[in-house]
């Protein structure tokens, strides 16, 4: 685990992980998505490293960034296995759709504090 301050390179990774999702989806209704393989494989890809990455952010900085589901994308490499193995692709495009992109400048935002804290 960082030290508090966290990584600028790890928010990147995490606001890079967030933006492919949403881009991959974009211009598609649930069903065109739910019908291509590829796409559901690269946005479940992406899903998954956000979530592998929120492991990497300190307590502090998710309590400064309370309106962030932390626990939420920390639990995603594994739910989203369970729900991409059974065919539940509903959450996996809700996430998407719906809530990711209105934490993009969330985590816009929280690139740019670690720029600016980082000596």
């Amino acid at each position: 685990m960082m030290s508090e301050q966290a990584s600028t390179d790890t928010l990147i990774d995490i606001l890079d992980a967030a933006q492919n999702a949403t881009q991959f989806i974009q211009g598609m209704t649930f069903d065109t998505f739910a019908a291509d393989e590829k796409t559901v494989y690269a946005v479940v890809h992406a899903l998954e490293l956000l979530g592998r990455t929120t492991h990497d952010i300190p307590q502090a900085v998710q309590e400064r960034y309370f309106n962030v589901p932390w626990k939420t994308f920390a639990e995603l490499p594994r739910t989203l296995t369970a729900n991409y193995m059974r065919g539940h692709l509903a959450s996996i495009w809700k996430l998407t759709s719906e809530e990711l992109p209105s934490l993009i400048p969330i985590f816009r935002l929280m690139v740019e504090d670690a720029r600016v804290r980082t000596p």
